[in-house]
């Protein structure tokens, strides 16, 4: 599967470098990595955006600063902010989960795209469509769905009648109960309570 980065390599070699190496550390399950990764190139991203436009800014500016800036100077929207942001803050978590990566590496692609169309553009001899964004798969995840494959196939052979001398059924036994566990509540599909607030009208975002 090539890498959802990929189309920005004639535009941007840092940022689909910097998109790409994010998506190897997610399918490493290295979501620590991956979210800095993220964060670098949000990085990368406003200092381009800076050098673009003329902006002065001091080198040891903060990159919360910047993002303003950029903002009170009219020169990215408020959803492009805002995802700038929560690349920025993010990577000051402690631990990452699966469902972080994903969501901003969603963020991440959503940004790429709208560089490409307002900057990316502006350079090429023709417009290149975007691609769809494909979620790459962590190594715990395949280490998920083996195990469940496993426990489907156990549970199908648990349940399967025994045959008696004579083709009846094996009666069931009175005491037997159902050993699954319920499901966590409290908790959306996907993790979705873990998503700071904002994050979902972001990822609706086109």
């Amino acid at each position: 599967m090539a890498s959802n980065f990929a189309f920005m390599t004639p535009y941007s070699q840092e940022l689909a470098s910097l998109g790409t190496q994010a998506e190897v550390f997610f399918r490493a399950s290295d979501y620590d990595a991956c979210v800095k990764s993220l964060a670098a190139m949000g990085e990368s991203l406003v200092s381009g955006l800076l050098r673009e436009n003329a902006i002065a800014c001091d080198e040891e500016t903060a990159q919360a600063d910047k993002i303003t800036l950029l903002r009170s100077e009219r020169k990215i929207p408020q959803s492009v902010e805002d995802i700038l942001f929560a690349l920025m803050t993010a990577e000051a978590d402690n631990e990452h989960s699966s469902e972080d990566a994903k969501m901003l590496l969603r963020l991440a692609y959503k940004l790429c795209c709208w560089w490409m169309q307002v900057y990316g553009y502006q350079n090429a001899a023709e417009e290149v469509p975007l691609p769809d964004f494909e979620m790459p798969e962590s190594t715990d995840e395949n280490i998920e769905t083996a195990s469940d494959d496993d426990a489907s196939d156990t549970s199908v052979a648990e349940e399967a009648p025994e045959e008696c001398p004579d083709g009846e059924e094996q009666p069931t036994p009175e005491n037997s109960v159902n050993d699954e566990e319920p499901s966590a509540a409290g908790e959306g599909a996907n993790g979705e309570e873990r998503l700071p607030a904002g994050v979902h009208r972001l990822l609706r975002w086109s």
